[in-house]
């Protein structure tokens, strides 16, 4: 019996846990096409909620679309300052709007 032990064997190491959230509000004003991003829902007369939006964590490329009020919620990312890219159909540029926001 010949064992041929001359394979390399590549052990690679298990993605990170990241165990930090994320989530806010997202608006639009319709006449200077500024996309708002927040803690709370904005009630000005300006602006509306910017539903199913695209919203995506740049370090861990996680995807989520906000609801009909413009919330979305993310878990598992990481701790402290998030780059955050958001797109919709109809609003901004095409290769999207970025924010920097804090997980928690």
């Amino acid at each position: 019996l010949f064992v041929n032990l001359d394979i390399p064997i590549v052990v690679e190491p298990a993605p990170p846990q990241y165990r930090a959230e994320v989530d806010g509000y997202l608006s639009f004003d319709n006449r200077s096409h500024h996309i708002r991003l927040t803690t709370r829902p904005v009630y000005d007369r300006y602006y509306q909620p910017l539903n199913n939006a695209r919203a995506t964590v740049l370090e861990t490329g996680q995807i989520v679309h906000t609801d009909r009020d413009g919330y979305f919620y993310m878990r598992g990312v990481p701790h402290g300052r998030t780059a955050l890219k958001v797109q919709h159909n109809w609003v901004g540029p095409s290769r999207g709007v970025y924010f920097t926001t804090w997980s928690r």
